[in-house]
């Protein structure tokens, strides 16, 4: 008698094969952890100003050395983990929440709302994100809550696209017309039919939309248009470290080096998902 999968163990089936992705969502976990733990363990706080102790290589007390400031750099680059981690995370999910919440009106109804939603869509695909990015950074005044609001609102049009086209192929089903004749609402064939069949793309679009938001988070600190002094993010540490960067290298290394982690992992596990979620992939036994 053969062995019978569920769904969920021929998903983990197919995610384990994928070394990378299983990799990298060890190196997320252990990170987040990091970042949310260390700063309450380390014996510095992330704004303790130590001018005697300026600029010093890493050593023990200093594993990543000291800033222009003397402060701790471990600290600063665990505390402004959490700040461009949660933009991310967030930026992820209320942009994606948005996309689908377009994308399906479009998808499912047509006519001339698709048109309207889409042109919409259009529209603010051309518009040049990062000039936008800047002027509405620097009015906000780089607040956290105000950098998210702003990124979410550019990135929503992928997704739109994307579930708009899943809707439009699906909404033809045999099920849906099956759903319609027993007389179900629009809400409940959205909701309770056509939704769960583009969880896949939906989830792949949100660990890929996070790894997007960090870059783009770090490129607007780094412009000086984002997360403002005193609160750490790891593109603002780069733009304060850009002019000792030859003199005092390493308080550009740690920063960089752990925004390049974050998001090569974050795509390598955006791929493993895609796979593991393709229902034509062959599963080995």
């Amino acid at each position: 008698m053969g062995k019978e999968y569920t769904l969920w163990s021929m998903f983990w089936r197919r995610f384990r094969h994928h070394r990378l992705a299983l990799v990298s969502l060890f190196i997320l976990i252990f990170l987040s952890l990091s970042v949310i733990i260390l700063p309450f363990v380390l014996p510095y706080d992330y704004a303790e100003i130590n001018l005697k102790e300026r600029f010093q290589p890493p050593s023990l007390s200093h594993p990543f050395g000291t800033d222009d400031l003397g402060r701790d750099q471990l600290v600063r680059v665990m505390y402004g983990g959490r700040i461009s981690l949660a933009v991310g995370l967030i930026v992820a999910l209320f942009s994606t929440l948005v996309g689908v919440v377009i994308g399906a009106i479009a998808g499912y109804f047509g006519g001339i709302l698709d048109n309207i939603l889409m042109r919409l869509t259009d529209f603010a695909l051309i518009i040049p994100a990062l000039v936008i990015l800047m002027v509405a950074g620097s009015i906000v005044a780089g607040g956290v809550l105000e950098i998210i609001l702003i990124i979410s609102l550019l990135m929503w049009m992928y997704v739109a696209r994307l579930i708009r086209g899943v809707f439009l192929s699906l909404k033809a089903k045999e099920f849906v017309e099956a759903a319609r004749a027993c007389g179900a609402s629009h809400f409940r064939i959205i909701v309770k039919h056509l939704l769960p069949n583009a969880v896949a793309p939906i989830i792949v679009n949100i660990t890929l939309a996070v790894g997007y938001a960090i870059l783009i988070e770090s490129a607007l600190s780094f412009l000086g248009f984002g997360i403002q002094p005193p609160i750490p993010s790891w593109g603002n540490m780069l733009q304060r470290a850009q002019h000792t960067m030859i003199l005092y290298p390493w308080l550009t290394w740690f920063p960089g080096a752990m925004i390049v982690l974050t998001v090569l992992t974050v795509n390598f596990l955006g791929d493993g998902l895609r796979d593991a979620l393709e229902p034509t992939k062959v599963v080995e036994v």
